[in-house]
């Protein structure tokens, strides 16, 4: 029996696509394993037992604990308040856990209705079915325990994943995951046990993010002046050990070079396993991979903009971050993944037109990066094109018009 998932499970397998492969098998098997052990996960609304005929103007309920303060809301909090003021569909915000009404109102101030859930189980399944949705989003199945057992249960007659976590959920009450063509590769149905459906645009509604008017330059960030910096702000669980092998490649190319990280505040420990680890596989370079504490919004987008070179993880890449990059011109470079997870950079080159800095192999990726961080003309070119065309990253219109289509055209499977 499961009454608070928080308690009582506590962490979701959220660490498992880290690790590069098809997570599609064992999210069915997880899920099945829950669904046989708790049947009461597997609820029923009301007006999902029978016949609903969606209404005119859809319901549509967006769902996630991290519309606040967090990548998810700031892929998805402007997309559902501009489909709330454009009134073709009617969303309604389903959030886990203590909102400050103040950021409620700043954040949706078109949205009319707002649902907060307790961390009860039984009781938020309930108030979801008395909002007697026609559609319910998931913003991110897997990153929170209370809505990834939420999803076990039918709650609308259509019921779909967003990009908030970017890994299929293997619940067989999802229909649908909303992706983007720019991010799939060939095949990427398999990929997914939900129906896969691949928006022309990119799955995100950011906001172009503003440059400090002084930004810190090196000395202010404690950073070196006669070295190349290739700078990789990145959460430390996407450090696979196959992006080792890159970071040497650059450092064993590259003797003017330093690679950045950054200590994760929540794990403190997490930076010196790493460093164990690089100084037992690439003993000759380690030395040279400098780590920093995160830094603050404008001392990051300093940073980046200081930088020579950003870096992209494998196999799970940027996103939230690859927005802020190319903001500051500086050139990002990438090694597209086989899902879509390691292949957001990749979506934002595509989206602007710029695939300079996009590598097909290991080996090419290093030479992009040390032949982009040591050519200042080449360097210089491409931050030019990159801030020309960026601005079509942001607030994109056809994101809202794309999603605004599907929603009205999603019909019970």
């Amino acid at each position: 029996r499961l009454q608070d998932p928080l308690a009582e499970v506590g962490q979701t397998n959220f660490l498992l696509p880290y690790h590069g492969e098809n997570d599609k098998d064992l999210q069915r098997l997880l899920a099945r394993l829950y669904g046989q052990a708790c049947p009461a996960l597997r609820f029923v609304a009301p007006h999902c037992a029978s016949a609903h005929r969606m209404a005119a103007r859809r319901r549509v309920g967006f769902l996630s604990r991290h519309f606040f303060g967090h990548s998810v809301g700031a892929w998805f909090s402007g997309l559902i308040d501009r489909l709330a003021s454009d009134g073709v569909i009617d969303p309604v915000l389903i959030t886990v856990g203590a909102v400050e009404p103040a950021a409620l109102r700043r954040t949706f101030p078109s949205v009319r209705t707002h649902l907060n859930l307790p961390f009860d189980l039984g009781r938020a399944r309930e108030l979801v079915a008395e909002l007697k949705l026609d559609i319910l989003m998931y913003a991110d199945i897997g990153m929170d325990p209370l809505s990834y057992f939420l999803a076990f249960s039918r709650l609308a007659p259509v019921q779909c994943a967003m990009w908030g976590h970017p890994v299929t959920s293997g619940i067989p009450n999802i229909d649908y995951f909303v992706s983007s063509s720019l991010l799939e590769p060939d095949g990427a149905a398999a990929h997914y046990s939900e129906t896969l459906i691949s928006l022309d645009a990119l799955p995100a509604y950011i906001e172009r993010p503003a440059l400090p008017a002084v930004p810190k330059g090196r000395p202010a960030l404690g950073l070196p002046e006669n070295k190349r910096l290739y700078v990789c702000p990145t959460m430390l669980q996407k450090l696979h050990p196959d992006f080792a092998h890159a970071i040497a490649g650059i450092l064993r190319r590259d003797p003017e070079a330093e690679v950045i990280l950054f200590e994760d505040s929540r794990f403190p420990h997490w930076h010196a396993m790493v460093l164990e680890r690089l100084s037992a596989t690439i003993p000759d370079v380690a030395h040279r991979v400098r780590f920093l504490p995160w830094l603050s919004a404008d001392d990051l987008m300093g940073m980046l903009m200081t930088a020579d070179v950003v870096l992209d993880t494998f196999h799970f890449g940027a996103a939230t971050t690859t927005f802020l990059v190319l903001a500051t011109g500086t050139p990002i470079v990438t090694l597209p993944a086989e899902f879509a997870r390691g292949r957001a950079t990749l979506g934002c080159y595509r989206k602007i037109g710029v695939m300079d800095c996009v590598a097909s192999t290991p080996h090419e990726y290093v030479e992009l990066a040390v032949g982009i961080a040591s050519n200042k003309d080449h360097h210089d070119r491409l931050r030019v094109r990159i801030l020309e065309r960026c601005g079509a990253l942001y607030r994109d219109p056809d994101l809202v018009s794309q999603m605004t289509r599907m929603l009205m055209s999603l019909d019970k499977r």
